[in-house]
């Protein structure tokens, strides 16, 4: 005989798919926000938001966008059996995918990220022993993007199993940015086998899997990215800017990807220093490469200090088929155990086409003998090493020697305090402005470096990630004393001219401190961003330009007036009443409406944890009697049907809800 589970549920609302804005909230802070946090709320409404980020990750289609409201999620168990805290997986029914116009967007509510305030989930009572944890995993999924969430305290209980604080497998096109992990006890943020990852402006630390049995701290990275591609891969991309990882048991950067890679502007420092619980402690590490084409794989502006190992490394290069391909520009490594290398016992040095260039990269204060450590199997000069305009040149064997065009010291920089490197991150979630290796005026690291394809101010490229350059912004749209009514779109302008010829990111602000966004780049000097209005009153418009180096600059002000616009009426759509009969039933019954439907409705069936069992039913327009069949699939429980329609929402005074027995 099969058993009956009653559940008493609050009233259901039906949502309108496909550009709706949804609100996630901790009900512990439903006092300080004066609302009210359910997975039955309909969620659109920030006074009646969901209550978990499960409900979220299940619910959220192409064109969504969920804000996660401030606070700090605990769960205590895991959405579902297995190494997932929370998870998307459509394939199995979390979740769904987005599409190239119309991502998912899973963001960190502005106004709260902008007070310091920003959504946590903290895994400490979800995590389980006998088998890995991880905190978000995402699987079978495409055109998803997170901003702003945070993931800690991801627990290692297991001596066989570690931990990821961020975990992702068989993706499309997926962009984590201004995400922070950390306390976790493996990798703080994996993904693999995917078409294009973004890591965008994260912050990851404090990782280290101390219970492994074979190599405790061996597994505790930073950012992993692994992925496939072939010889002509000339598309998909491993793209990572703006990014910091400190303090891990293992590497700071591993990059097992075969495909093209992006990395600017990153920075890793004090890895691999946990004393018996440390891994190989490498800054950047990269894997082996099928992408034959020069240009289409490297790392520039990048900073690595105090890594136990080497700084940039070419490793676990095990294929037999290809070598390393690599561009590295315009890098600095500062204390690390050597600043760059590669060598025979990780590849064939035989095969072709095996290419590394290395051009205007400073080392300083390594902790070997030698700066740099390029092998060639018969120990001669490594042939697949092109070097020029270093701090080093090529010495005896594999090793490198200082080179003299170069006498590089202490008074080169105009700060060596690597506490600069932890300074907190701009409003729009740039990197702080430092001076750490910053080359002073007057220094020979200024000007003498060689043409790479990025634009300089002065005679010549600098050598490091630092360009002494300055950077200036105009805000020239929208006109001064310009007024529009409530919910306008007001386009704003900026042009930016730098002296260095790179400007690395164009924000945007409101009365001064409210971010409103980062600028898309329309033409070589021109920025451009779009703000739905959504504030009534006098206000100020500003911006702000960030260059390669980390400095910024702000804009003039230009005055708007924002005047209040009557609301329209809004449509009825609420359904008084309706009858499922019979209601227990087998998964097979009718549903009446009280009146017939203004416009069809395709119909989902959810379970009381927000998963999506069926999405195959449709009421057609004018109809308000339906017959149902659910035999095949549904399992003893309590079900709602949910309504998607394309135009409006409708409303219902009590829940659609029927059990099956």
């Amino acid at each position: 005989m099969k058993h009956v589970f009653i559940i008493y549920c609050i009233s259901l609302s039906v949502y309108l798919s496909g550009q709706d804005v949804f609100y996630v909230q901790d009900p512990a802070y439903d006092d300080v926000y004066g609302s009210y946090a359910s997975d039955l709320n309909l969620g659109t409404d920030i006074a009646r938001p969901w209550a978990t980020w499960q409900r979220a990750f299940n619910i959220a289609r192409a064109g969504d966008t969920v804000y996660f409201r401030g606070g700090t999620w605990y769960p205590p168990t895991k959405s579902s059996v297995g190494y997932a805290v929370t998870r998307i997986d459509p394939d199995l029914g979390y979740g769904n995918n987005g599409t190239p116009e119309n991502p998912i967007c899973f963001f960190a509510y502005p106004p709260d990220f902008a007070e310091g305030n920003y959504p946590i989930l903290d895994c400490t009572y979800a995590s389980e022993p006998g088998t890995g944890n991880n905190g978000i995993g995402i699987a079978n999924a495409t055109y998803i993007k997170f901003k702003g969430l945070t993931v800690r305290n991801v627990r290692m209980l297991d001596p066989s199993h570690n931990c990821v604080g961020v975990s992702g497998g068989r993706l499309g096109t997926v962009h984590f940015e201004q995400m922070t992990v950390h306390n976790v006890g493996g990798a703080g943020m994996w993904a693999r086998e995917y078409d294009t990852v973004y890591f965008i402006n994260c912050d990851v630390y404090n990782c280290c899997d101390s219970l492994d049995v074979s190599w405790p701290g061996g597994d505790g990275d930073g950012i992993m990215a692994s992925s496939r591609g072939d010889e002509n891969d000339t598309t998909y991309l491993t793209v990572l800017r703006g990014c910091r990882v400190w303090n891990v048991s293992d590497d700071g950067y591993d990059i097992g990807s075969t495909k093209q890679i992006q990395i600017d502007s990153c920075w890793t420092f004090n890895n691999g220093n946990y004393g018996e619980y440390s891994g190989d402690g490498t800054g950047f590490k990269f894997s082996y490469s099928r992408v034959l084409t020069d240009g289409k794989r490297w790392t520039r502006n990048c900073i690595s200090a105090r890594n136990r190992a080497t700084g940039f490394a070419e490793l676990n290069l095990y294929s037999e088929d290809y070598g390393p391909r690599m561009y590295y520009f315009n890098n600095s490594s500062y204390g690390d155990g050597q600043g760059f290398g590669a060598g025979p016992n990780y590849f064939d040095c035989g095969v072709d086409p095996a290419h590394d260039v290395y051009r205007n990269n400073i080392i300083f204060a390594q902790r070997s003998d030698y700066q740099c450590a390029f092998s060639a199997c018969n120990y001669e000069y490594p042939l697949y090493i092109t070097q020029d305009h270093n701090t080093w040149i090529q010495g005896p064997y594999h090793r490198s020697a200082d080179n003299p065009d170069y006498n590089v010291t202490e008074g080169d920089f105009e700060s060596l305090d690597m506490d600069q490197l932890l300074r907190p991150r701009k409003p729009n979630g740039s990197l702080p402005d430092i001076t750490f290796m910053r080359p002073v005026t007057g220094s020979d690291l200024i000007d003498r470096g060689i043409d790479v394809g990025l634009l300089y101010s002065g005679s010549a490229r600098d050598l490091g990630a630092h360009e002494l350059g300055s950077v200036s912004i105009s805000l020239i749209a929208p006109v001064n004393g310009s007024e529009y009514e409530e919910g306008d779109q007001i386009v704003m302008q900026a042009e930016t001219a730098d002296e260095s010829g790179f400007v690395n990111s164009v924000s945007f602000y409101l009365d001064g401190e409210l971010f409103l966004g980062n600028g898309e780049m329309i033409s070589q000097s021109v920025w451009k961003f779009v703000w739905d209005s959504d504030v009534t009153g006098d206000h100020s418009l500003r911006s702000e330009a960030v260059d390669r180096s980390g400095m910024s600059t702000f804009s003039n002000v230009i005055e708007i007036s924002i005047n209040a616009s009557d609301p329209p009426d809004p449509p009825d759509t609420t359904y008084n009443d309706f009858e499922i009969y019979p209601n227990p039933n087998s998964g097979e019954f009718t549903l009446e409406l009280e009146k017939a439907l203004e416009e069809s409705s395709n119909i989902n069936v959810m379970g009381m944890d927000g998963r999506i069992h069926d999405s195959s039913n449709t009421i057609n327009e004018g109809e308000k009697t339906k017959l149902m069949t659910f035999q095949a699939f549904l399992s003893p429980g309590v079900y709602v049907l949910w309504f998607v329609n394309q135009r409006v929402q409708k409303t219902f005074n009590k829940p659609l809800r029927f059990i099956v027995q």
